[in-house]
């Protein structure tokens, strides 16, 4: 399903390697950072504390609405330019 439907808006969200962890920060990348082989270690609660935001917060849905983020447990070194959300 596209853009083109005006009944239905979508968000995919993809997590790289699932794990079961606390809540923690994490990041919310446009494509994988990591290869098909190498994952990066991913909470379920991380997944779920970004799907409960996209849901309450307007903006953050419009930011990602028919794009598919990856989420990411956050690194330490974030060099590659994305920004860790506090899970706080």
């Amino acid at each position: 399903m596209g853009k083109e439907s005006k009944h239905v808006e979508w968000c995919s969200v993809r997590p790289d390697s699932l794990i079961d962890a606390q809540l923690s920060p994490y990041e919310i990348l446009q494509s994988p950072a990591t290869s098909l082989f190498v994952g990066r270690p991913t909470a379920r609660a991380n997944v779920a504390h970004f799907m409960t935001e996209l849901i309450e917060n307007a903006e953050l849905w419009n930011t990602w609405r028919f794009r598919m983020p990856v989420v990411m447990n956050a690194l330490a070194d974030t060099r590659n330019g994305s920004r860790p959300v506090s899970a706080a």
